[in-house]
């Protein structure tokens, strides 16, 4: 397993499972070519990659992409609990673990 990053969990990501990566996360979990899932606490479930288009202000040219993991699992993260993302690259498995 490799570091992929650190993030921190977002007060949206209980409730839409949701958790914000950046976009060379994104890419490097794309170019994997396999689908991915997430283990975190003992349970591998199938995840996926989304992006959404956004125009929040964080972007200095208006309209810009988030980038997230999506898991029914991943609503169980705590907000503003710091994490690494741990990446099995054979696998296509994110490891969600605390700092």
């Amino acid at each position: 397993m490799t570091l992929l990053e650190r993030v921190v969990v977002s007060r949206k990501t209980p409730a839409d499972g949701r958790l914000m990566i950046s976009a060379p996360s994104a890419a490097r979990l794309a170019s994997a070519g396999v689908a991915i899932a997430v283990e975190h606490a003992g349970q591998r479930v199938p995840a996926r990659l989304v992006s959404v288009v956004c125009s929040c202000g964080k972007g200095l040219a208006g309209e810009h992409v988030h980038y997230f993991v999506e898991s029914p699992l991943l609503a169980e993260l705590v907000p503003k609990e710091e994490l690494n993302l741990m990446l099995d690259e054979s696998g296509g498995t994110v490891r969600v673990e605390p700092v």
